[in-house]
């Protein structure tokens, strides 16, 4: 269970970043002009053949994510940045990001990477994306 649970986590720090990073993969061609795209109607079938409203439910999964993030910030910036830098080096696959910010020596590192993923499950299930 603790790792679904890790794995849940992994899985929406990774869209976190790229959805943070402005990044957005396509699917199709876009369903509205640039000029309108702001303007919402009503779900036709052409939009539920197109994964519209998958696209909306994950939307709003990032926007809670990311206010769970940012809710980390002024409490605890140094686990702010350390999921920063976790979500970016999971995106990635590897290992290879770090900050002068951190604390250099690994096992520091590994202390303080388990307390901000914790205090980030925690605003998780505050803003209900995962849990019960």
């Amino acid at each position: 269970m603790v790792n679904d649970f890790d794995a849940i986590i992994d899985d929406l720090l990774i869209r976190w970043h790229y959805y943070s990073s402005k990044y957005q993969l396509a699917k199709a061609y876009a369903s509205t002009d640039a000029t309108c795209r702001m303007a919402r109607s009503n779900w036709s079938s052409y939009d539920r053949d197109n994964g519209i409203a998958e696209e909306e439910s994950a939307k709003t999964t990032m926007q809670s994510v990311e206010r769970a993030v940012e809710r980390m910030r002024s409490p605890w910036p140094l686990h702010h940045h350390m999921i920063c830098v976790e979500a970016r080096n999971l995106a990635t696959g590897f290992e290879v990001w770090s900050s002068p910010r951190l604390p250099q020596n690994r096992d520091e590192r590994e202390v303080l990477r388990i307390e901000a993923r914790n205090k980030l499950a925690k605003e998780l299930m505050e803003e209900g994306c995962v849990g019960n």
